[in-house]
């Protein structure tokens, strides 16, 4: 879905992975047979990226913020990303710049998800049961410790306001889908406890370039 064109539009080719990690996406979409540019700030992914890339020799991976990508206008026919929007200072301004990379017809989509914010189910229950019973390994990402506590989206717990971002930098036929078999499948390597209290929500949105 995030890599689908419109009735009448160009086709997708050539597609830029913002936030790789260890390369994942990009590996997915290259697998597809799409040119993949993975990009990731971090150079420890980007070495990482690379060797999940290896068996792609026309694959790309390249190191560069997510806000400032190491691309010319036009040399990537979509932009996406998983897991990196929620963590920015400015979202808004990045979707920006990513469209401002694009052609006219061109994609952006994101894969992200309510499970980075406040979201246990009964907050003040879960703070008394993980004293005595432990978090299992999945501590609230909003807690003080946190360092994306304060980025914009850091409570996010809704699509809605992820797709109303798309809107603001106009971008056109604004699609929002729900992975519930992504969340299904998280939910079966979780403790009883994160089962209990946890309320994730994983989902994708696209959108065109005007």
């Amino acid at each position: 879905m995030l890599l689908t064109p419109s009735s009448g539009q160009r086709p997708v080719r050539r597609v830029a992975d913002v936030g790789t990690g260890s390369g994942m996406i990009a590996v997915l979409a290259a697998s597809l047979g799409y040119e993949v540019i993975a990009i990731d700030f971090a150079p420890a992914m980007v070495e990482r990226a690379k060797q999940s890339l290896a068996p792609w020799p026309d694959a790309q991976v390249r190191q560069g913020d997510a806000c400032a990508l190491p691309l010319q206008h036009g040399e990537v026919d979509a932009i996406i990303g998983r897991n990196v929007l929620w963590t920015l200072p400015s979202p808004e301004d990045a979707l920006k710049h990513w469209s401002g990379l694009l052609q006219p017809g061109g994609r952006i989509g994101i894969i992200d998800g309510t499970h980075h914010g406040d979201f246990r189910r009964f907050p003040a229950l879960y703070k008394h049961l993980s004293k005595a019973f432990g978090h299992g390994g999945h501590p609230d990402p909003v807690a003080d410790n946190n360092p994306n506590k304060e980025v914009p989206l850091a409570t996010l717990d809704n699509p809605q306001q992820v797709a109303e971002l798309f809107r603001r930098v106009d971008l056109a036929e604004i699609l929002v889908r729900d992975h519930h078999e992504v969340d299904r499948r998280l939910r079966a390597s979780w403790s009883w406890l994160n089962r209990v209290t946890y309320k994730p929500r994983t989902f994708s949105i696209s959108a065109r370039v005007r």
